[in-house]
């Protein structure tokens, strides 16, 4: 087996990390995102029951 041969035996191995990588990456992004949004929304607006959900989202109490 020539190593081109070799290379192309691996490349299946190689798609299947590239697209678990680019999920990965995407998926990471889009959280970060999404809680930048909410963190904004938390810091900067008011609205009824925010104490409580805020002691929900960070798990933390006050006192």
């Amino acid at each position: 087996m020539s190593r081109n041969e070799a290379y192309r035996a691996d490349a299946g191995f190689l798609v299947i990390f590239y697209n678990s990588v680019v999920f990965a990456v995407v998926s990471a992004g889009m959280s970060v995102f999404m809680g930048a949004m909410a963190g904004y929304v938390f810091a900067r607006t008011e609205f009824p029951c925010k104490k409580v959900l805020s002691m929900l989202i960070i798990g933390k109490r006050e006192g």
